[in-house]
């Protein structure tokens, strides 16, 4: 994955910050995965991610607000077409053994909306409670066949809908710093509703962060003498 940050706001002072950021996820790792019987990587995409993203502190309101912070992340995610997004050998139904075969995968633009309350009594620590509401993304398989092992005939299959990234999720996400540069973090989630796809009642991610910062260029001895 590829990413770059701009911000167009970022007032430490009034605790507001405005940015933009592009996430490029690249198709690796494909090669690893294509000689299963069922794929589950994704199928040679390329995704851009484009996201906004907004935080108001909101102390200003009330001293009693001290370190709890507004949140909110929105993105759209633009897809290329995939190769061979699914392949099962000697399917269930199948009345005889053979393989299923889809050539070419295409995916919908996919829109995803994530609003938080996050509290943040030190820098790199914190918890957030929030709602995520994502919606569009159907993956639709085409170019499918069932070729039979043994037998002299292939059978074309109709385009098949695999999945969509709808979906209505509650979020509670936390991180603790380890050291000065190095925090982990992690998040449970519950989804309320889905249309398409497997259904979390219970979810959980873990996140490793290592944070590089400059070091300070020491000072001379000489250096000091011509300033002083």
């Amino acid at each position: 994955m590829l990413h770059l940050t701009y911000f167009f706001i970022a007032d430490a002072k009034v605790q507001r910050w405005f940015g933009f950021t592009n996430y490029l996820y690249l198709p690796l790792g494909r090669s690893f995965d294509n000689q299963k019987a069922v794929n589950v990587s994704t199928a040679s995409q390329f995704t851009d991610v484009p996201q906004i993203g907004y935080t108001e502190g909101l102390e200003k309101l009330s001293p009693a607000l001290h370190g709890v912070f507004f949140d909110l992340i929105a993105n759209a995610s633009l897809h290329t077409s995939g190769v061979i997004p699914l392949l099962v050998v000697n399917p269930p139904t199948a009345p005889v053994p053979g393989v299923v075969t889809y050539d070419t995968l295409t995916q919908r633009p996919s829109y995803d909306v994530r609003a938080f309350l996050r509290y943040e009594p030190k820098p790199f620590l914190f918890v957030a409670v929030g709602i995520e509401k994502s919606w569009g993304g159907e993956q639709i398989a085409m170019g499918g066949r069932f070729t039979a092992i043994g037998l002299p005939f292939v059978i074309s299959l109709a385009n098949m809908s695999l999945s969509r990234d709808d979906f209505l999720r509650g979020r509670f996400q936390g991180q603790v710093p380890i050291s000065k540069d190095f925090a982990i973090g992690g998040a449970l989630f519950h989804d309320f509703d889905r249309v398409g796809g497997l259904k979390n009642e219970i979810g959980a991610e873990l996140r490793l962060t290592k944070f590089f910062f400059p070091q300070p260029t020491p000072t001379s001895p000489s250096s000091r003498r011509r300033g002083g």
